[in-house]
């Protein structure tokens, strides 16, 4: 049986959008150490419900604002492809500019998604924490669609679910 979603909506709220530049931001030398350090932050977390919450978790500690928007966009969506590799992920997603304007694009191209990829790929080989990868894979909205439709439908499976594009809003 094949359930699809009309589309995944990885919403996020009008102060990701303070910026309308289509480029991607600039990003340090040492993401890849960033994004380890807001996995360990994660694990310690409690009360961090909303991707503003999220947010202003990671910058008040000590990320820098740029970064914990990518993180935020991002490690949930990475963690939820590793936790369940046997969904047929897309390669794409909907970056969602205005009404008038979406583009396409593809996380291999997307710098740091594919840093935050090779961090998630790295710690789920080194026994990962079960509570921080739902606190933060359980943040994505593929998750959410994933689960709601197995839930609902209790014969399905996985890898028999045809997912749509993830909808990203900066």
């Amino acid at each position: 049986m094949q359930h699809s979603n009309s589309f995944m909506w990885t919403n996020m709220k009008s102060f990701f959008s303070s910026k309308k530049s289509n480029a991607e931001p600039a990003l340090p030398h040492d993401f890849d150490q960033i994004v380890r350090h807001a996995i360990s932050l994660v694990k310690t977390s409690t009360d961090v419900n909303t991707d503003e919450e999220f947010l202003s978790y990671l910058t008040s500690n000590g990320i820098e604002y740029t970064s914990a928007v990518e993180i935020v966009l991002f490690l949930p969506i990475a963690f939820v492809r590793q936790w369940l590799p046997t969904a047929k992920w897309l390669d794409t997603y909907i970056e969602y500019i205005d009404e008038k304007k979406q583009i396409e694009r593809k996380y291999n191209d997307t710098k740091a998604y594919q840093i935050i990829w090779n961090v998630s790929t790295e710690y789920f080989a080194n026994n990962p924490d079960k509570d921080t990868v739902f606190k933060i894979g359980g943040r994505s909205a593929e998750f959410n669609v994933v689960n709601k439709i197995l839930l609902e439908n209790p014969n399905s499976k996985l890898e028999d679910l045809k997912l749509s594009q993830t909808f990203i809003q900066r």
